[in-house]
C-alpha cells in the first residue's frame, strides 16, 4: 500500500536546527537509506525534495519515509516471536532551517551532522513570547560541577516558576528542558535536544509546515526570554579561548544505561554484562577522571586507555580499552561499541581551568552572571574600620599557655 504526503497526521513535535549548507537530494537519499536499512521490504513512502506550499502561502521542501520494522516483544521470552512497527521520518526544509519529525528510527542528526548547527539556549529560548503571558510550570536543570556532594540534577514544578523560582545561584544552573503554558498553548522546550512540542492533536504535513513558519517567526523576531537568561547559556566550542582547557572529566554511565531502550543491552567481550562487572562499572563512572597531560586538541585521562579529543563542534573519547564493551541491538542484531555510543549520546560532563565554562550533553555552557553574583553576595557586608588594622587571623605567634586573649593587632581580637 502505497502512502503519500497528505496521508500523514503528525505531533507538533520537532528538532530543530539551522541549515549551514544546502541539503542536495543524494545526501537526503543517503539518508533515508541508512536510516531504514533494517526495513521489511519496500518502502511505504519515500520522497525526496517535494516542493509545497501551505493554503496560507507558506513554502518548503520536504522529503519522508515511511516502513516496516520486526521488533522483539518485550514480555515474550522467545525472540523468535517479533512484532511488526512501522517507522517514519519527515524533514521539513524552510528558508535556513530544517526541521525532523520521526518515530521508530533513529536520529538522522549524525548522518547530516555536517550540514547542521544547533541553536544556543538563548536563542531557542527566543520561542517564548513574552507578550503572551507565559507561565512556566516545569523546569529541570544540570548543576555547572560534579563534586562529590554536589546535586548534578534537578527539576522544579510550580504554577508558575517565574514567580516563585529562587533567582540566587540559578546562574550556575543548565535549563534541560521546560514546560510552559501561554494562554490557550502549551508547550516544552528541550535545550539540550533542541526539540520544541507543542500539546496539542496531530495535524496534517501542511499544517505541521504553517507551524514550522511560526517556530522561525518567534525565533527570529522575539527577545531571548528574561527567565531563561538567569541560567547558564550554550556557546559554540569555537567560541571557547584557547587558553582554557579541560581539568575533569565524568563519565556518566547511569545516564548511559538510562538512554537504553528494551531492545539494547550493555556487552563485554561480545555477551551480556555481568552484574559484578556492570556494578564496577557504576562505580568507576563516579568519580571524576583529571586530566593528566595535554597536547594539542588531545587530553590524556588514564595514560594509555583513554584520551579526551576536542574536535570543531564536539568533545570525543578515544580508547583501545573501552572497545570490549559494547551496545548490542537485539531487534537487528548489530553491535555498536559503547565509545561510539558514549560520543553519540554525550554522556559526560567536563570541568575547565575557568569554572564559568561546562561542558554536558555535547553542548558548551557559559556562566556570564558569575562575577555580578559574587558582587551581589560582597554587597550585603558592611566595612569595619578597625579590621583594617588586623595584621593576623589569630596571631599564633603571640599566644602561649599563660594568653587569657588574643593579640591586639590580630583579627580574633578585633571581632
Amino acid at each position: 500500500m502505497k502512502i503519500y504526503l497528505q496521508d500523514f497526521v503528525i505531533p507538533k513535535s520537532a528538532k530543530f536546527y539551522k541549515l549551514t549548507k544546502t541539503l542536495q537530494p543524494e545526501t537526503i537519499k543517503r539518508c533515508l537509506n541508512e536510516l531504514s536499512k533494517e526495513k521489511l521490504g519496500y518502502f511505504l513512502n519515500h520522497e525526496i525534495k517535494i516542493n509545497t506550499t501551505t493554503p496560507s502561502g507558506k513554502k518548503a521542501t520536504v522529503s519522508s519515509a515511511c516502513f516496516r520494522i520486526n521488533n522483539d516483544i518485550s514480555f515474550i521470552k522467545n525472540k523468535k516471536i517479533k512484532e511488526i512497527k512501522h517507522a517514519f521520518i519527515i524533514m521539513i526544509e524552510f528558508d535556513k532551517y530544517l526541521a525532523i519529525f520521526k518515530k521508530n528510527c533513529s536520529d538522522p542528526f549524525w548522518v547530516l551532522n555536517e550540514y547542521l548547527d544547533l541553536f544556543t539556549s538563548s536563542e531557542l529560548s527566543s520561542y517564548i513570547d513574552e507578550t503572551n503571558n507565559p507561565c512556566c510550570e516545569k523546569l529541570s536543570v544540570n548543576g555547572m560541577s560534579v563534586g562529590k556532594y554536589d546535586i548534578l540534577r534537578k527539576s522544579y514544578e510550580a504554577h508558575n516558576l517565574m514567580d516563585s523560582l529562587p533567582t540566587f545561584n540559578s546562574h550556575r544552573l543548565i535549563p534541560r528542558t521546560a514546560k510552559f503554558s501561554e494562554n490557550k498553548n502549551n508547550y516544552s522546550i528541550s535545550i539540550n535536544t533542541n526539540r520544541i512540542t507543542e500539546f496539542s492533536a496531530k495535524d496534517s504535513v501542511q499544517n505541521i509546515i504553517d507551524w514550522c513558519f511560526n517556530f522561525k517567526s518567534r525565533i527570529e523576531n522575539n527577545k531571548t526570554s528574561q527567565f531563561m537568561e538567569q541560567f547558564s547559556s550554550s556557546i559554540d566550542l569555537k567560541n571557547l579561548p584557547s587558553e582554557i582547557i579541560p581539568t575533569g572529566v565524568l563519565i556518566n554511565v547511569n545516564r548511559l544505561i538510562e538512554s537504553l531502550d528494551e531492545n539494547l543491552e550493555l556487552h563485554y567481550n561480545s555477551l551480556p554484562i555481568s552484574d559484578i562487572r556492570k556494578n564496577h562499572l557504576l562505580r568507576k563512572s563516579k568519580e571524576l577522571l583529571a586530566v593528566k597531560k595535554a597536547k594539542k586538541n588531545t587530553y590524556t585521562l588514564i595514560e594509555r586507555h583513554l584520551f579526551l579529543v576536542k574536535n570543531e563542534k564536539s568533545f570525543t573519547f578515544k580508547s583501545n580499552s573501552l572497545s570490549k564493551y559494547s551496545i548490542f541491538d537485539a531487534n537487528n542484531g548489530t553491535r555498536k561499541s559503547i565509545l561510539s555510543f558514549l560520543n553519540l549520546k554525550g554522556s559526560f560532563d567536563i570541568t575547565f581551568s575557568e569554572l564559568s565554562y561546562f561542558y554536558t550533553n555535547k553542548r558548551l555552557y557559559k556562566d556570564s552572571n558569575m562575577i555580578q553574583n559574587v558582587r551581589f553576595i560582597t554587597g550585603i557586608y558592611e566595612g569595619v574600620k578597625s579590621f583594617e588594622y588586623a595584621l593576623t587571623e589569630k596571631g599564633e605567634k603571640y599566644i602561649s599557655k599563660t594568653s587569657v586573649s588574643f593579640p591586639t593587632h590580630s583579627l580574633f581580637h578585633r571581632v
